[in-house]
């Protein structure tokens, strides 16, 4: 017995059997299982002779023969005749019991043969079924496809046609559509001119009104002032007239029964030749001396002004137009007298030469208004009567005026000497400066009032004005309003020349200092505190003013925005540590992006006022470290932030979509913001690369670690000095701006790019009184002076509006127009604000000329919102002084809608 592997393939004869004899029997040949062997069709034909191998495929099977199932026998069986399987018979039993060895051997390779030869045709047939199978899948898959196809095929000609009929029923109704399209769009077209030519008239309208509401309001006030000027004018008169007044002795008709002593209070007041007066001095001045008694006895109902020579005036405050509110710190006056009113009492001509700036005037500048119909006030204490009667009593004052300076002249006609032709100059000069000085204006000093010619243009003698205004002033002098700590009363300057004009009241600029601005999150000032920079910006300006004692200085206000308790109590430990003694007192200033302009405006108001005599004006910010809830207020009462008023809602919106609306409003498009932002980082690129900001930079050393992309730190913590601002990009192009994505809303147009960069900083600004630096020796190091400061109200849904309301009621506040400013220094919050305002205010060409922005702004240096005013005042002053200008305008967009603009000059 023997066990038999079959080979894995016939190809190779000799390894088609591996036989391990069990017994002395001879193994029969082995037969290649099917199972394993491929067809007779893969099979290469083998050549038997040359293999000479004892198996092999038959020499007349063909390659085409695939479905003839193969023929493998032994060498023996090939040598002999190969039985028929068709025709085969076992041998019976009993041939079989008979046989030989050999006979059996031979009989049972017999039936070996016709054994393999069934099963290779056996598996040849089972192979045939499997291709057959195989390729009965095929032809249905295929025919699966074939009908996939076709069905598809029949649905997109069934879709074709549905939509060639759609196609025909469009094409059946597009003529009416189109006509009713163009109709609509017609009528579309109508009603937004309809609506566009509405807006324009109704917001010509509101303008309108409220041009007509604050003229009405400041006519009313005018009539205040003026029904107050006549109460000032009673009391003078009252005093003139009073024992040891001009008017007493000259004024007091003769008694033949009175020695010379009661006719003549002064030994210098009637012409001597009056001693020996005659009748026709008598006659020419007893009408006018009886209508001055009854006029001055007379019972008036208006309400009048005691006259106490101790007392002083009480005074009626100018109020301004509710659109702009000053913060100079000076009292707002009108032009100085009425013109062409020949009378004693200015009654008529009194309305200001120019109305104040409007609130929304499309150009800075004083403005011409037209003159209105005067309304009367309901608010007014004073009747009409009360009008007519002081109109009454001015004119009577006016002939006994007259009268006067008739009687004084008449006497001195009749001297012949020398002493007494002097006295007769002098006398007329006095009666002239008297009436001068009842037609003054109430809120002049009377200093100012005895400077004016007399009515005759007669000169005054250079030997007589001291002698002349003590004669007519001593006693008025006495119930005068009493005048500030600097000694004279602050008046408003108006006009390009009052402005340029050194005073000793000027709040002076001695020095205006600044830190690097540099970028949030990233920038080498991220690990400072805010108190950090402000205590070196504070050290820095005792560095540059070192002959100043540190205790001279009073006040410091601090302008800040984010920072923990509003920043009063780090500030406070900033001013200590930077050397200020304990005597200097200190507050923070919160007017979001105006902080540090209004802590100027602050500390000028307390030099004006008497309050100190110098003070530092500073501003902090850390955006880094404060920015988290982005400026939005998180703990507010919830009815606000439901609130029926719109506008009270909108003071909350991010700055970014303020932003968005002012862009969409008046029409500026993303192209000329990246423009904008463009030149904006070129011109601060090049200033940077002159050093144009070294002057006012105060380098600051402090800590910095590198961090990634995502803010984590890297590296060691190590110590830096910067020097310079770090967010300025020389480098940047309107394409690289235009590759950007709007930051604040998806078809937005304002981005990072051409938005004011998060940046952290400090700066600072000395402030004295002018007459303060001079009395401490500190007059040759003043830089320039601030004249003053406006604030104006807007929307708070474009915010950024503010510098084009602003900067014209500043102009007209101060009577200068906008080509008398030869530097504008205008926060570029962002671009789009920044293009209406220069827009709006006629500074294109200015822009263009270098005058707006020449050292860049807010987009390329930054936005530290504590520190911004502060740091555009000292870019300011220290332009005017390389350029060798005088007048400035700092500007800026204020949070939750406002504007502030600020007027400097530079010495």
């Amino acid at each position: 017995m023997s066990l038999t592997t079959y080979p894995a393939s016939p190809v190779d004869p000799s390894a088609s059997f591996q036989t391990e004899l069990n017994d002395d029997r001879l193994s029969p040949p082995q037969i290649i299982r099917s199972s394993v062997s491929p067809p007779p069709s893969s099979q290469a034909i083998q050549n038997n002779a040359a293999a000479g191998t004892p198996l092999g495929y038959a020499n007349s099977q063909m390659p085409n023969s695939m479905l003839s199932p193969p023929t493998t026998t032994t060498t023996h069986i090939l040598d002999r005749d190969r039985p028929n399987v068709a025709d085969y018979v076992p041998p019976p039993a009993d041939q079989i019991d008979n046989a030989t060895i050999d006979e059996l051997r031979s009989m049972l390779q017999t039936c070996l043969s016709v054994n393999a030869k069934l099963k290779s045709e056996t598996a040849h047939h089972n192979l045939q079924y499997e291709f057959l199978s195989i390729q009965a899948m095929e032809d249905a898959n295929r025919a699966n496809v074939e009908h996939e196809m076709t069905r598809r095929e029949v649905e997109v000609l069934r879709s074709a046609e549905h939509v060639r009929q759609a196609r025909r029923e469009l094409e059946a109704r597009v003529d009416p559509l189109q006509i009713k399209y163009r109709e609509l769009q017609q009528a579309h077209d109508a009603l937004t001119k309809e609506h566009d030519e509405l807006l324009r008239r109704f917001k010509s309208a509101s303008r309108l009104v409220q041009q007509q509401a604050e003229e009405i309001e400041v006519l009313n006030d005018d009539r205040e002032m003026l029904l107050n000027r006549i109460r000032e004018n009673r009391q003078h008169f009252h005093m003139l007239c009073s024992p040891g007044g001009v008017f007493y002795g000259a004024l007091t008709p003769k008694t033949p029964a009175t020695s010379p002593q009661q006719h003549r209070t002064t030994p210098r007041q009637t012409p001597r030749s009056a001693n020996r007066g005659g009748r026709h001095e008598n006659d020419s001045s007893v009408a006018g001396f009886a209508a001055l008694l009854q006029a001055l006895n007379q019972d008036n109902s208006a309400p009048t002004t005691p006259t106490s020579a101790n007392r002083p005036t009480p005074r009626v405050p100018f109020r301004q137009h509710r659109a702009a509110h000053s913060l100079s710190s000076l009292p707002a006056t009108p032009l100085s007298r009425s013109r062409g009113n020949p009378g004693l009492l200015p009654s008529l001509d009194l309305v200001p030469q120019t109305e104040p700036a409007q609130r929304y005037g499309n150009r800075a500048g004083p403005q011409t208004p037209t003159p209105r119909k005067r309304r009367k006030s309901r608010e007014s204490t004073i009747s009409a009567e009360d009008e007519n009667e002081g109109n009454a009593r001015a004119m009577t004052l006016e002939s006994v005026a007259a009268a006067a300076q008739s009687y004084m002249s008449s006497g001195s006609r009749l001297s012949q000497r020398r002493a007494a032709e002097e006295e007769e100059v002098f006398e007329s000069q006095a009666s002239q400066a008297a009436s001068e000085m009842l037609r003054r204006d109430p809120r002049e000093s009377f200093e100012v009032a005895s400077s004016v010619g007399s009515r005759d243009v007669t000169p005054v003698p250079a030997e007589k004005p001291n002698k002349l205004q003590t004669k007519l002033y001593a006693p008025v002098h006495k119930a005068a309003t009493p005048t500030n700590q600097a000694g004279n009363m602050a008046t408003l300057p108006r006009g390009l020349k009052a402005v340029l004009t050194k005073a000793p009241t000027d709040t002076v600029i001695l020095s205006s200092l600044r830190t690097p601005i540099c970028r949030s999150y990233r920038g080498h000032l991220k690990d400072a505190y805010p108190e950090e920079l402000l205590s070196i910006v504070l050290r820095a300006t005792l560095a540059a003013n070192p002959s100043l004692d540190p205790a001279q200085i009073h006040d410091v206000a601090v302008g800040v925005v984010l920072s923990e308790l509003g920043g009063s109590k780090a500030a406070r430990m900033a001013l200590n540590h930077a050397g200020f003694p304990n005597r200097t007192s200190l507050h923070t200033v919160n007017r979001a992006c105006a902080s540090s302009l209004q802590s100027i405006a602050a500390v000028a108001a307390e030099i004006q006022t008497g309050m100190v005599d110098a003070g530092v004006a500073a501003g902090m910010e850390s955006m880094t470290r404060n920015y988290g809830s982005r400026a939005i207020p998180v703990d507010v009462w919830p009815a606000l932030k439901e609130s029926p008023n719109r506008h009270a809602r909108d003071c909350v919106m991010p700055m970014g979509l303020t932003s968005e609306n002012v862009a969409s409003r008046y029409g500026v498009s993303r192209e000329d913001q990246d423009a904008f932002a463009v030149e904006s980082h070129r011109r601060a690129a090049r200033a940077q690369a002159s050093g144009a900001f070294d002057a006012e930079i105060v380098p600051v050393h402090t800590r910095f670690q590198d961090v990634d992309k995502t803010g984590a730190p890297l590296g060691e913590m190590r110590e830096i000095t910067v020097t310079a601002d770090d967010g300025v990009r020389a480098n940047a192009t309107l394409e690289g701006l235009a590759k950007l994505k709007p930051a604040f809303k998806p078809d937005g147009a304002s981005t990072a790019g051409n938005s004011s960069q998060v940046s952290d900083g400090a700066a600072a600004t000395l402030l004295m009184r002018r007459s303060t630096a001079t009395a401490l020796g500190l007059g040759d190091t003043i830089m320039g002076k601030f004249v003053g400061a406006v604030t104006v109200g807007c929307d708070p849904d474009e915010m950024g509006v503010g510098p084009a309301l602003a900067v014209p009621a500043l102009l007209g506040r101060f009577g200068i127009a906008t080509a008398d400013v030869q530097r504008w220094e205008l926060n570029e919050a962002f671009a789009s604000q920044a293009i209406y305002c220069v827009r709006e205010l006629g500074l294109e060409g200015a822009w263009e000329r270098g005058e707006v922005n020449p050292d860049g702004g807010a987009i390329a240096l930054g936005h530290p919102l504590g520190a911004t005013g502060a740091r555009l005042a000292s870019t300011l002053l220290h332009g005017l002084g390389r350029s060798g200008g005088e007048v400035g305008v700092v500007s800026m967009c204020v949070g939750t809608g406002m504007g502030m603009a600020g007027l400097f000059v530079r010495e």
